[in-house]
């Protein structure tokens, strides 16, 4: 009415009350700040909100735990959503970031160790890989790491005929695998790495020999620990479970056993060969041995 005193005369404490008050149609905001929790928000040319009335403020109020406020502008609305989005996005790059550390972390292995990821084999001195780790390194999944891999097959040359790995090299005999990777050492760029994985038919005799002979080879060449391949691995199951899992990844994209009916006279010549240079081997051995006595 007329008679009524001015909301801006009245004491602190009535004035709370009439707050308290007010019709449905007003538009005051009472904003609830925790503190720790959100940070301040960035600098903003117009205030988002204002005291209702300055003078309404009462002198004890140290701090804005329950002031009443009113919005200024409709555009100062969409200003915490902007806020809320950046903290959005900054929150799931470090999220990215985060995940992409843990898997270089607790998936690819040190420098210093092995860089693949094993899996159980028939000899335990020797580190097994699965099929689909040979994919990922075909489709460059480790190149930041990996300056080579040799994928060596030690099958009988119509084994290898009959299909193979893309980027195998056909090497069945030890004296090919050592003229190949020891005569001339392959040399790695920077820190990268020199790979090498044997496989045959089941990488059951053939493959994990021919790893051995590398090694012990190797050892012979260098001063210990030093190793021009330290990381050797056996293609588990060998050429005809990759075959079965990855066929697309062979060329041709067949698969043709060891003791295939059409190829019986070539397994007698191979065999044969293979025994005479492990004979030979053993002579070159024992040799070796009575000249260092």
């Amino acid at each position: 009415g007329p008679n009524q005193e001015p909301r801006n005369s009245l004491a602190p404490e009535e004035n709370k009350e009439n707050v308290k008050k007010e019709q449905p149609g007003s538009f005051i905001i009472y904003i609830f700040i925790i503190p720790g929790v959100l940070s301040p928000p960035p600098p903003h040319p117009t205030p988002r909100f204002c005291l209702q009335n300055d003078a309404e403020t009462p002198s004890d109020m140290s701090c804005l735990w329950t002031a009443p406020l009113v919005v200024t502008t409709s555009e100062d609305l969409l200003a915490p959503l902007r806020s809320l989005c950046q903290a959005v996005c900054v929150y799931m790059f470090v999220c990215v970031r985060i995940v992409s550390l843990l898997a270089t972390i607790f998936f690819v292995v040190p420098l210093q160790g092995y860089l693949f990821r094993t899996v159980d084999g028939k000899h335990q001195d020797l580190k097994y890989i699965d099929p689909e780790m040979i994919v990922a390194v075909l489709n460059g999944s480790f190149s930041v790491f990996i300056a080579q891999c040799v994928i060596i097959d030690c099958r009988f040359p119509y084994e290898y005929a009959g299909g193979h790995i893309k980027g195998a090299i056909n090497l069945p005999m030890e004296q090919d695998v050592e003229d190949f990777l020891l005569k001339k050492p392959l040399v790695s760029s920077g820190n990268k790495r020199i790979i090498v994985v044997f496989h045959c038919e089941f990488s059951s005799e053939r493959a994990p020999r021919m790893c051995r002979f590398v090694r012990e080879r190797d050892r012979l060449g260098n001063q210990y620990p030093s190793l021009h391949y330290p990381e050797l691995y056996i293609l588990k199951g060998g050429y005809k479970d990759f075959f079965l899992k990855c066929k697309s990844y062979c060329e041709p994209q067949s698969y043709r056993p060891m003791h295939h009916k059409d190829f019986k006279e070539d397994l007698r010549t191979f065999r044969t060969r293979s025994r005479t240079w492990a004979g030979e081997k053993s002579k070159r051995e024992h040799y070796s041995r009575l000249k260092k006595l």
